[in-house]
C-alpha cells in the first residue's frame, strides 16, 4: 500500500470515528428522579419539562421548562407562584449521566453552587396528602 492509500484509510477512518462521537454525545437521558445539594427534589417528567420542590427557596412547586440538553448543558427555567423565577445552568457527568453540577439563580434570592443527582430513572410521584377529612365527608 503506497504512502497515499494509508493516508487515506487512516483519514477515512479518524473521520468515521469522529463522526460516531460526535453522534453519541447528543445528550443524557434527563427523566427521572434528582435531589440536590440544595435540599430540593426535582423531577424531570420528559426531556423538555419537569418540577422543582424546595420549601426552603419558595413554598410553591417551580414548573421547569428544559432550554438546552446535552452531553455538555442541562439547562433549564422555573417559575412558581409567589417566588422568583429560577434558572439552572448544569454541566453533567457525561457519559454516566448520574449527576451534574453548575448553578441555580433564584430571583431576588441570588445564586447557588449546585450539584444534583439522579435517583431513579423512574419519575417517582410525589406523596398525596392527607384525604381523611375528604374521606369523611363523603360518608
Amino acid at each position: 500500500m503506497n504512502k497515499t492509500s494509508l493516508s487515506a484509510v487512516v483519514l477515512t477512518a479518524g473521520l468515521s470515528l469522529a463522526a460516531h462521537d460526535a453522534l453519541a454525545a447528543k445528550a443524557c437521558d434527563i427523566v427521572g428522579t434528582y435531589t440536590d445539594s440544595l435540599g430540593s427534589t426535582i423531577v424531570f417528567k420528559t426531556t423538555k419539562t419537569g418540577t422543582a420542590k424546595n420549601a426552603t427557596i419558595c413554598s410553591s412547586t417551580y414548573k421547569l421548562t428544559v432550554t438546552k440538553d446535552t452531553s455538555k448543558a442541562i439547562d433549564a427555567d422555573g417559575t412558581a407562584k409567589g417566588c422568583g423565577n429560577l434558572t439552572a445552568k448544569f454541566k453533567p457527568n457525561y457519559p454516566t449521566c448520574t449527576s451534574a453540577t453548575g448553578t441555580v439563580t433564584v430571583t431576588g434570592l441570588g445564586t447557588f453552587n449546585d450539584t444534583i443527582t439522579k435517583k431513579s430513572k423512574k419519575v417517582e410521584t410525589r406523596p398525596m396528602g392527607d384525604t381523611s377529612a375528604l374521606e369523611k365527608g363523603f360518608r
